[in-house]
């Protein structure tokens, strides 16, 4: 759920988040949680796309993917912070 809840709030940050004229796009291009279908997996790995124009833009998505990561995982109780490589 938390991987589910992360991806819904990624995809708003291109719309909710950066100007309008500043070209921002942010994609989900894999996720793996689990290799069973019948256990609930204790993690779930992402991998992301990021794709702007500017250096600024970049920094100001790459800023919000965090914040929104770390968000969920503390909503939901995670007992740790999501770990976020570049």
């Amino acid at each position: 759920m938390i991987a589910a809840r992360t991806i819904l709030a990624l995809q708003t940050i291109a719309s909710r988040e950066v100007k309008p004229g500043e070209l921002a796009l942010v994609t989900v291009s894999y996720i793996q949680a689990g290799t069973k279908n019948n256990i609930i997996p204790d993690q779930a790995e992402m991998g992301l796309t990021v794709r702007t124009y500017e250096a600024d833009v970049r920094q100001q998505v790459l800023a919000a993917i965090t914040r929104m990561a770390k968000a969920e995982a503390a909503a939901a109780g995670a007992p740790r912070e999501p770990a976020i490589e570049r």
